[in-house]
């Protein structure tokens, strides 16, 4: 059976959501690094990878099986990593795409220039949330 984001909805947890309100945040600030910032040629956030980050992580943090994520910098781009049991899922967001791998070795996703990449990429974790253990 499939749920709907809102229907596995939890009243929201004030600390839950100051880790999300930071985390977005923190998103917010990769599109304003100085260039080198990783004492490489690493660019700032293209604003296509902070507002996908910016929005899954506004889609996901009303499930409340979801955890705030790892969030990290990548050249142009943002990291995302969520980790439960033995699974791990990450997104790589940058100014040409948004890749999506799911440890298990079950699914490797690439968005291209797919619009509605954000809500299946939601949908996928919160999935994967519910299946895990």
């Amino acid at each position: 059976m499939t749920r709907s984001l809102s229907t596995i909805a939890s009243p929201p947890n004030a600390e839950r959501e100051a880790a999300f309100d930071r985390a977005i945040a923190e998103i917010a600030a990769y599109g304003h690094l100085k260039a080198g910032w990783d004492s490489y040629a690493g660019s700032a956030a293209c604003e296509q990878s902070v507002e996908f980050c910016r929005g899954l992580l506004s889609a996901v943090r009303q499930c409340i099986e979801v955890s705030v994520p790892l969030v990290r910098p990548i050249s142009s781009g943002v990291y995302l990593e969520w980790r439960k049991g033995e699974s791990k899922l990450y997104f790589e967001a940058d100014e040409s795409s948004v890749l999506f791998i799911q440890t298990t070795g079950e699914a490797v996703i690439s968005s291209g220039d797919d619009d509605r990449f954000d809500v299946f990429a939601a949908a996928t974790l919160v999935r994967a949330f519910h299946g895990a253990d």
